[in-house]
């Protein structure tokens, strides 16, 4: 399986690009309409590629963040590679991130083929199990020593990573998240941890 493609771009149409590789061969990507990609410009693309109908398309990310978020998205029951590589082009990673914490229906509809229904599985499934702590970290450079400082305490308090996630990201839902009470976020933490 082909998951990642260094080149010079040949061709540039309809949102796909021809790379060819330094062995000569050349590989039709499909990439992001917001990608201003130049010709013969060498590239590095993250590639994700799917197979179906005796048919194989290759849809290129040029970070690896993006390319990880449509596997995340392809767990999710009703979505398929299509829709994924869409979602991520449209809103990128970070903005993945920020609908799902924020249970944002409507930007996760602006996708074409991704209906509200299917919407509401994406942020329920990756609110619950997909988003990891690394990435509530990278979301916010502010909170990064607040939230490694939190985490550490309820660490030793004998709470699971998983659990401490959730809270986390409760917290930050019911605007209790305050970077200068460290303290405060720690007991109101203790009451909802108490309380499963």
């Amino acid at each position: 399986m082909i998951a990642f493609l260094s080149g010079k771009i040949v061709a540039i149409f309809d949102n796909q690009i021809i790379l060819r590789l330094p062995s000569g061969l050349g590989y039709l990507v499909q990439i992001s309409p917001k990608q201003n990609f130049i010709l013969n410009e060498t590239v590095e693309l993250f590639i994700l590629e799917v197979q179906r109908d005796n048919k194989t398309e290759l849809f290129g990310f040029t970070n690896l963040q993006d390319r990880e978020w449509v596997e995340k998205l392809l767990k999710v029951d009703g979505v398929g590679p299509k829709i994924a590589a869409q979602a991520v082009y449209l809103l990128g990673h970070e903005g993945l991130l920020q609908a799902v914490q924020n249970s944002d229906i409507k930007a996760l509809s602006q996708v074409k083929g991704l209906g509200q229904k299917t919407a509401k599985k994406i942020v329920l499934e990756l609110k619950s199990t997909q988003v990891e702590l690394t990435e509530l970290e990278a979301n916010s450079k502010q909170n990064d020593q607040t939230i490694t400082t939190f985490t550490e305490t309820l660490a030793n308090l004998g709470f699971n990573r998983r659990a401490i996630v959730e809270v986390i990201s409760r917290l930050k839902a019911e605007r209790l998240w305050d970077e200068q009470n460290l303290n405060e976020m720690i007991k109101q933490s203790l009451k909802l941890l108490s309380k499963k």
